[in-house]
């Protein structure tokens, strides 16, 4: 392939073979000192010196630079490349230089970086990446770790280190998250995504819009948007399909409520589809449906995929928690509630949250107990509970929180709504009083109450606050029945399932 055959881009940046018109400003970076401390021959270089290595690259067949140009200002901040290509191991050294000291640490590097081995993967076939990072440039390295290198214990070369990620395949997840329907869907995904990656797949999240984009790259994943309505997924089809055989992604995983029959059969002539289908009450054309749920038991899925190949991947063996709820240690039960984590979603329209902290305050017997309200990315509400917590001092309010598990393992009681975060306090061990917001999550929290993990509360019922409230009062006085509670909810998730799922994925 000729280099100047090859322009590609990603959510943010474009990227071009760089040109020998890029000199002067590929001399300049590479001669700044906060640069060039870290390459391997630090040394200032002349542009006679550059232009000389340039007229040699040219004809170099295991060399490839890209000049890293943003979109929205169309200008010039760095170069990130592929050299020492093996064709016939399928391996190459990847490398990046953000030139531009004004456009450091702003997730420039990782979107680079993930965006290169889209295009190596696809347009040399390689299957194995190594990057050398000097000891000292912290960053990088945590960076690189990042997007799934995995550190070599072996010596590399004085003052570096390598580290090195394994491409398995290309695998899509199709998922939104907003201010409707929070973002459950999103963490989830993540999880899945995250050990996906340690398989070696290289995974690429497609969205409808951009409202999830950050908290998607914040994890080092590349995000597709489509500029669509994610309530109407008939209307995307071609545009997916577009994106399927772009990135030649090879198993698509869909997490939304909004898929129709048709919009399976579309696309299914195109990847390998996955379905994560919290309800199971209905076929689709899917190579694989998902539901770690404790109430896929109740499903009978069996029944619904007879004679088909559809693989069922269903059970908590398969609940895929976040790399912060894996291999806790959980938590003692106390002879006393002193902590009582509160979460009631990403949105909470109904200001759930908020009639809870009235409770709280009108109920003073419990003003011994430190109430911890999480405020969800969406939360738009936020200031009446911190008017809460500026006045009373058993009220605390936790916002943009970065590590959830941190907070439960604190906790000896949880208030929890249905969804994923049910399955984080199993791993915790914190006894739980939850609920049901949506329909769809009704009948889980019953089910974790009829396998004594969990006390339940019907959000519909008229006395749902004061059933709380009595919840709370039995169990601060009920060790016991706390600690029944914790050895059940130990007993639903051992952490280990997002890798369960991921190798059923990966096998096909």
């Amino acid at each position: 392939m000729s280099k100047n055959d090859s322009t590609f881009e990603s959510e943010n940046l474009i990227y071009r073979p760089i040109e020998k018109g890029d000199s002067r400003k590929i001399v300049e970076w590479r001669n700044n000192p906060e640069i060039n401390k870290f390459f391997y021959d630090p040394k200032i270089i002349t542009m006679d010196e550059h232009l000389n290595w340039f007229e040699k690259y040219q004809n170099n067949p295991n060399r490839y630079d890209y000049m890293i140009i943003t979109k929205n200002s169309h200008k010039k901040i760095g170069v990130v490349g592929l050299q020492n290509i093996d064709h016939d191991a399928k391996s190459a050294e990847v490398a990046y230089m953000i030139g531009e000291i004004t456009e450091q640490r702003k997730g420039y590097g990782s979107e680079a970086i993930n965006t290169l081995i889209q295009f190596a993967h696809k347009t040399f076939g390689l299957r194995k990446e190594i990057a050398v990072i000097h000891k000292d440039n912290v960053a990088s390295s945590q960076m690189i770790q990042h997007i799934g290198f995995c550190y070599k214990k072996e010596e590399y070369a004085k003052n570096f280190d390598a580290y090195q990620r394994k491409t398995g395949m290309i695998i899509g997840i199709r998922v939104d998250g907003n201010d409707k329907i929070g973002t459950g869907h999103i963490m989830r995904s993540l999880a899945i995504a995250e050990a996906l990656r340690e398989k070696g797949a290289i995974v690429i999240f497609i969205t409808t819009d951009k409202t999830p984009r950050m908290i998607i790259q914040n994890r080092g994943f590349s995000v597709i948007s489509l500029d669509s309505d994610w309530r109407f997924l008939n209307d995307e089809i071609n545009k997916m399909i577009v994106v399927l055989k772009e990135y030649q992604i090879e198993r698509l995983i869909i997490d939304t409520y909004q898929v129709t029959y048709n919009y399976f059969n579309e696309l299914k002539p195109y990847s390998k589809l996955y379905y994560i289908d919290d309800y199971g009450d209905r076929r689709y054309s899917v190579d694989g449906v998902i539901n770690y749920n404790i109430t896929a038991e109740l499903s009978d899925y069996q029944t619904l995929y007879r004679g088909t190949d559809t693989k069922l991947i269903i059970g908590t063996e398969y609940v895929p928690l976040r790399k912060e709820f894996q291999n806790l240690k959980p938590i003692r039960i106390k002879d006393n509630i002193k902590n009582v984590l509160i979460t009631t979603g990403n949105t909470d329209p109904d200001e759930i949250s908020t009639q809870i902290a009235k409770m709280i305050v009108a109920t003073k017997k419990n003003s011994h107990i430190n109430f911890h309200f999480i405020c969800g990315h969406f939360y738009k509400n936020s200031e009446v509970l911190t008017h809460f917590a500026e006045k009373y001092q058993n009220i605390i309010v936790h916002k943009d929180v970065q590590r959830m598990s941190e907070l439960m393992l604190k906790a000896d009681l949880a208030i929890s709504a249905g969804g994923s975060t049910l399955y984080e306090l199993c791993a915790c061990g914190v006894p739980t009083i939850c609920f049901g917001i949506a329909d769809n999550q009704d009948e889980a929290v019953n089910t974790f109450a009829q396998k004594g993990c969990m006390l339940n509360c019907d959000y519909k019922s008229e006395t749902f606050y004061e059933d709380i409230k009595k919840r709370i009062k039995y169990l601060n006085r009920n060790k016991d029945k706390r600690y029944e509670l914790h050895e059940n909810l130990l007993k639903v998730t051992d952490g280990s399932g997002v890798y369960n799922l991921a190798e059923k994925i990966v096998e096909g």
